[in-house]
């Protein structure tokens, strides 16, 4: 959302804040992640757009069109960029998987990405709020 935006204000965004606020997230996650955050009160969300590419989502949310249902850190929120993020409650996890062919030979660049990745992944998990 924009820093200027009155939700802004708040620490974690409930349902019920998100009446009558014209909202832009992915078609997955209307059709899995909304119900299972905020059952059937889902029909009162106001969905004025839907986004596959989050950065183009946040140029809406920057020309006031609305706010972005987003992962964290998906979208630019520095300083400077007008935008913030502001998490869910209650928290919605969604399961994300990252696949690529067993023997994939990778540019370079894509190497480091499955590097970096590995790393992050494979070490034991941190506790939901670390």
């Amino acid at each position: 959302m924009r820093t200027d935006d009155p939700l802004a204000q708040h620490p974690a965004i409930c349902p019920e804040d998100l009446r009558g606020v014209p909202l832009i997230t992915s078609p997955q996650s209307i059709r899995a992640d909304l119900p299972r955050w905020c059952g059937e009160a889902v029909d009162q969300l106001n969905i004025v757009g839907t986004v596959n590419l989050f950065y183009n989502g946040s140029v809406f949310v920057r020309e006031g069109l609305g706010c972005l249902l987003v992962f964290d850190r998906l979208a630019d929120v520095s300083p400077g960029s007008g935008l913030c993020f502001r998490p869910l409650s209650p928290r919605l996890e969604t399961k994300m998987f990252i696949i690529w062919k067993k023997c994939q030979v990778f540019p370079p660049i894509a190497e480091r990405l499955a590097e970096r990745l590995k790393e992050r992944f494979s070490a034991p998990q941190e506790g939901p709020d670390e």
